[in-house]
């Protein structure tokens, strides 16, 4: 019995985990240290938030996993800012590929070749804006 009321105050904590970081139509999760991992909690909370309809990811470490699943199950955002993260270009083909809902996306500051993003505008059908830039080691 103590496990399954474990459990359930583990849930009701996961789905409250984001509300301090919305604000009207918007989820700001910037800088958060959010991983792959956490893009199912993500998913939940937006999921009982259709309200929702801008998500800021950026400066987080993302990586392709999290945008798949991301673009997977998303049904309510339409903008989502996934600056600064560790999505590749497989990653980007996979959300061009998956994505039903996001019509502005900006990937600036990821590790995306400009032939990843020649790919993702070649297949991408649902974004109607898209912001890139190619990151420059030093």
């Amino acid at each position: 019995m103590l496990d399954n009321e474990e459990n359930k105050n583990q849930v009701d904590t996961n789905h409250h985990r984001f509300d301090q970081y919305v604000s009207g139509e918007t989820l700001n999760l910037s800088r958060q240290y959010l991983t792959d991992e956490d893009m199912q909690d993500i998913i939940s909370f937006i999921h009982q938030y259709p309200d929702i309809t801008k998500l800021d990811l950026s400066l987080n470490n993302i990586g392709d996993q999290g945008i798949a699943d991301f673009s997977e199950k998303n049904q309510t955002v339409t903008n989502v800012n996934f600056t600064g993260n560790n999505i590749s270009d497989h990653g980007v083909a996979v959300f061009a590929y998956k994505n039903l809902a996001v019509k502005q996306v900006n990937f600036s500051y990821n590790p995306i070749s400009d032939k990843g993003i020649a790919h993702f505008v070649e297949i991408n059908d649902m974004c109607n804006s898209s912001h890139f830039s190619t990151m420059k080691y030093h």
